[in-house]
């Protein structure tokens, strides 16, 4: 890590780290979002042409629901869930890759002896294989998904304020990484500092994502 880094953990008295998974550690956005447009075609629904960002812009509340209300879709919140969850299961197990410098980043918190887990409003199906795989698990103390709060998403801060009790960490002393608008501003309000991550899904949040968090970095290279 860079002193200016350095700097802000020391500054912050930073004990317990919270990393988001989809966008933030991997880099698996697209396969979400080419899997729901394809249930969308099937279903005889035309995608928007932005498609792609309002899916992005709904990451962390129930995407699910959105889809159905969006499209009118004539089918189950299960089956949706089940779709998209069978559609993608083959990337995180076999393609998904991490984003540049995770690794690197969560060797450098490990060495520092700095705690850290994962809240992801994803599923113990996809992000399990996926962390055993490129060799994420053995830094992380536990991984919540909203299977694990009660089905609360990210637009409460339930998730991230159960994990910092399980850390044994206060809010205000446990950084999150996060890369959506949503996440961050559900972070910030619950007086957690933050990291946002540039992912392209998000580009046209990035001005409102910097102006939120407390730092703001394209690549976790520049926190070396």
């Amino acid at each position: 890590m860079n002193d200016k880094f350095r700097s802000f953990l020391k500054e912050k008295n930073i004990q317990g780290v919270i990393f988001d998974m989809d966008g933030t550690l991997l880099d698996a956005m697209q396969p979400w979002f080419d899997v729901s447009r394809k249930l969308v075609i099937e279903m005889g629904r035309t995608p928007r042409p932005n498609f792609d960002q309002e899916m992005k812009a709904h990451e962390g509340k129930n995407v699910t629901d959105f889809l159905i209300k969006t499209y009118d879709l004539n089918c189950t919140p299960e089956y949706v869930s089940e779709y998209t969850i069978n559609g993608v299961v083959d990337e995180y197990k076999n393609g998904v890759p991490a984003k540049p410098f995770a690794h690197e980043l969560l060797k450098a918190f490990d060495q520092a002896g700095i705690p850290m887990c994962v809240c992801t409003g994803s599923f113990h199906a996809l992000c399990d294989p996926a962390f055993e795989r490129l060799g994420f698990d053995k830094y992380f103390k536990f991984t919540y998904t909203p299977e694990d709060v009660n089905g609360r998403r990210k637009q409460f801060p339930d998730i991230y304020l159960r994990a910092a009790e399980k850390l044994g960490v206060k809010p205000e002393n446990c950084l999150v990484f996060e890369d959506t608008l949503l996440c961050l501003t559900t972070a910030h309000n619950a007086g957690f500092p933050t990291v946002g991550v540039y992912d392209s899904a998000a580009a046209a949040y990035e001005e409102d994502i910097k102006k939120l968090a407390d730092i703001f970095v394209h690549s976790f290279e520049e926190l070396f």
